[in-house]
């Protein structure tokens, strides 16, 4: 069976009137025409009826946690990740960029380039010619590599711990002495590997 129409404002008013003077809903629907669940449907919420509801999925943010997250990204220089997690918003930060990317009065810029690592000083003459270096190891780095050569792990533990080539870590435990320094007659000394 199809719907029936929508209630008319006439027949909306008189079912307000005839509900505050007391009337039951058998009543009303007796003297309006109309069915009962009509009746029950306008009363359950007289301002919401005859209005279409929204489709699709609740948004996760409310126009209160966008207007805090603009203003804290207005004042602030923070990434879009820490803005999220500062506002305390239950969205990722890639959502976070697109609602900022919607404010007029905000422009995303780029963070300079940290500055790239300093070398340790010269090459190690000896080391360099027999293994090739790829690129240089900090100080923490090598404390790093010598720790865990001391706990006798090979050499591709060490550079799977480090992230760097094998011939890295090789060259400068072979020569740890003359690695970042270009002391001339240092030998160096042929380590086996333990694999």
């Amino acid at each position: 069976m199809p719907a029936g129409s929508k209630l008319s404002e006439e027949e909306q008013g008189m079912i307000l009137a005839l509900k505050a003077v007391g009337k039951g809903l058998r009543e009303i629907e007796r003297l309006i025409g109309r069915s009962r669940g009509a009746i029950t449907l306008f009363l359950k919420d007289t301002a919401a009826y005859n209005t279409k509801k929204r489709t699709g999925r609740p948004p996760k943010v409310t126009s209160t946690d966008i207007r805090r997250l603009i203003r804290t990204a207005s004042n602030s220089f923070l990434s879009s990740r820490e803005l999220v997690a500062q506002c305390q918003l239950t969205i990722k930060a890639r959502r976070a960029r697109q609602l900022l990317a919607t404010c007029e009065h905000l422009k995303f810029v780029k963070a300079k380039a940290t500055p790239k690592r300093l070398h340790a000083g010269g090459y190690c003459d000896m080391a360099e010619k027999l293994f090739p270096l790829g690129p240089r190891l900090t100080i923490e780095e090598q404390g790093a590599a010598w720790t865990f050569r001391l706990h006798n792990l090979s050499y591709r533990a060490i550079s799977k711990h480090l992230g760097r080539s094998k011939d890295t870590e090789r060259a400068y435990l072979i020569a740890p002495d003359s690695y970042g320094t270009s002391q001339k007659g240092q030998k160096a000394t042929k380590i086996v590997d333990q694999e």
